[in-house]
């Protein structure tokens, strides 16, 4: 049976929903796996301190085959395959723990980076067959969304277990933006994106390459 983690953030910096998670909801609500496919959900506490804790807790004791963590990127405009996490921390605003580190490391005598071991020209294509506006990001950027991006790779690392695991940034929710100039992306399409990467991992296809992947943002 092949384990699949999914995790979402909880709401941050003044925002009363995080679309991060109610994409994970909608995607529980229609996606039918087989017998062989197990899913496990978790919203993480968008804190330095904490946000993978819970996340580490369940790879203890239910090792994953896939692990795709999803955070909210106000700004951006598109489904996001992050392709790198860095040990550094330096946040523009307080986490939901009020604390602000900045120009720190994220885990002190790490390594300075960690590369995403999701096949993303892969997902890149599945997103982009199944009409998902979608881009390989080089920038996770320095607040908690990275931090948990890090330490999850450096669990897998220094664990050595064979958990393919990365994370994705998606745009604002619609209800986010009202009255707002900002791009957004209807949570059914982050869903469907969520799908297609599931359903391309678990297919087993070959990594696909491209010379259109991305921009550093």
């Amino acid at each position: 049976m092949k384990h699949i983690v999914l995790t979402g953030f909880a709401p941050f910096g003044g925002e009363e929903v995080n679309p991060s998670w109610l994409a994970i909801q909608a995607f529980q609500a229609t996606y039918q796996p087989t017998p062989q496919v197990r899913i496990s959900t978790l919203e993480l506490p968008v804190t330095f301190a904490d946000c993978f804790t819970p996340l580490e807790q369940l790879l203890r004791t239910t090792p994953a085959d896939l692990v795709i963590c999803i955070g909210q990127a106000g700004g951006r405009a598109a489904f996001c395959l992050e392709k790198v996490a860095i040990n550094y921390v330096h946040a523009r605003i307080a986490d939901n723990a009020g604390q602000q580190p900045l120009d720190q490391a994220v885990i002190a005598d790490a390594p300075t980076a960690y590369f995403s071991s999701l096949p993303l020209g892969t997902l890149l294509t599945a997103c982009q067959q199944a009409k998902v506006p979608t881009t390989v990001s080089y920038s996770a950027g320095t607040f908690v969304c990275n931090a948990l991006f890090y330490k999850l790779m450096h669990f897998i690392d220094t664990e050595k277990t064979a958990t393919a695991a990365g994370f994705i940034h998606i745009p604002y929710a619609p209800m986010q933006v009202v009255g707002k100039a900002e791009p957004w992306m209807a949570i059914e399409m982050v869903s469907r994106g969520l799908k297609a990467c599931i359903d391309a991992f678990l297919a087993g296809a070959p990594a696909a390459t491209t010379a259109d992947v991305g921009t550093l943002d």
